[in-house]
């Protein structure tokens, strides 16, 4: 699995994009860091979760209910939007995240994610910011 993470907007909307498998152990990573950025933040925090090009969620959930219901009952989580297009990577997400309730949404694409963002908190900017890109070095081939 391949994560990177960025903040569109600093300190409040928090944008990661998981490409490839996915593990349970992946997951539990990332909502322990999720869960680490929250004790340290002054202000409610959306996590946007591009899983778009992931392909799996797998693993032994058992021991992920703690590290999520600490994270989804966090005084400081706002919503985590998670924009996948597969319906079984729903399912799987839908088996670990029971405890977000309400404050799990899905969505097909980056621009669907920011505009359900924007109509439960009004206080984001109307427009998305820029999604952030990855971009592949070319390698030049000298003749």
């Amino acid at each position: 699995m391949k994560s990177q993470k960025h903040w569109l907007l600093p300190n409040r909307v928090l944008y990661w994009k998981l490409t490839g498998d996915v593990s349970i152990n992946n997951f539990r990573d990332i909502l322990l860091e999720i869960n680490g950025i929250l004790q340290n933040s002054g202000e409610k925090i959306h996590v946007i979760l591009d899983a778009c090009t992931a392909h799996s969620l797998s693993g032994d959930d058992k021991d992920m209910q703690k590290i999520v219901r600490r994270v989804a009952n966090h005084a400081r989580m706002g919503i985590l939007m998670v924009a996948t297009h597969s319906f079984t990577l729903k399912q799987h997400f839908n088996r670990v995240t029971v405890a977000f309730g309400t404050h799990l949404r899905y969505t097909t694409n980056y621009k669907n994610a920011w505009q359900s963002l924007r109509n439960i908190d009004n206080s984001l900017p109307y427009g998305a910011p820029e999604k952030p890109t990855t971009h592949k070095r070319r390698q030049q081939h000298h003749a």
